[in-house]
């Protein structure tokens, strides 16, 4: 069953009339959470995050040190731990998911550029 309306979903949810939701936004699991302590959450971990990928043909950009500059400076690991609350993968990936191959190098094979 499709609905578009996340506070519909949720009703339903609440109501009974549905047995899970997905992709919940973490301000309202954790209302769920309060207003509905018997409703089991399970948190499931995101294979991307989103992420800026600027044009790589265009200055400063356009050179591979600074690209790992940038990524050397975010500390995604705390970012996971912190905004996502562990459910994001800690380390940089491609527009795609790590498990779409051909559409960016793998964050371990990043050592070779």
């Amino acid at each position: 069953m499709v609905i578009p309306n996340e506070g519909d979903a949720v009703a339903a949810l609440r109501a009974g009339k549905l047995d899970a939701i997905d992709q919940v936004s973490f301000s309202l699991a954790d209302e769920i959470k309060r207003t509905n302590p018997e409703i089991m959450q399970i948190m499931m971990p995101s294979p991307n995050t989103p992420s800026i990928d600027p044009r790589h043909d265009r200055p400063p950009f356009n050179d591979i040190r600074v690209r790992k500059a940038l990524q050397m400076a975010i500390d995604l690991p705390s970012i996971a731990r912190t905004y996502y609350r562990g459910s994001a993968v800690p380390h940089p990936s491609t527009l795609t998911s790590r498990d779409i191959t051909g559409w960016g190098l793998p964050y371990e094979e990043w050592h070779r550029i």
